[in-house]
């Protein structure tokens, strides 16, 4: 059973696992937070497009993370590739929800 879950806690070079899911939604969150602060501000059409830009590069930057922790899977574990799906969902849905 530890064997298992041996993969869920580090991968091969030692990161933990859950780290870059984690640091995705981190990202995410204040990206989410400094637009919604952006929206109410008197820059808010000059930030538009920046702030457009900036959450796209990063959601597609997670989304490519995911990729290759999936990819790479078969070396890291069942649980890489779970956390890369993670990252994949979480780039994908920004993407679509930021150039909607």
């Amino acid at each position: 059973m530890s064997k298992v879950f041996s993969g869920l806690q580090r991968n091969s070079n030692g990161l933990a696992i859950w780290k870059p899911p984690a640091a995705s939604v981190g990202v995410l969150a204040g990206l989410f937070g400094i637009a919604t602060a952006a929206r109410h501000s008197p820059f808010a059409e000059a930030g538009r497009s920046v702030m457009t830009i900036v959450s796209t590069v990063a959601a597609v930057a997670i989304a490519g993370y995911g990729i290759k922790m999936i990819v790479e899977a078969r070396v890291r574990g069942l649980w890489s590739a779970v956390a890369g799906i993670v990252m994949v969902i979480l780039g994908a849905s920004t993407t679509l929800h930021v150039l909607k």
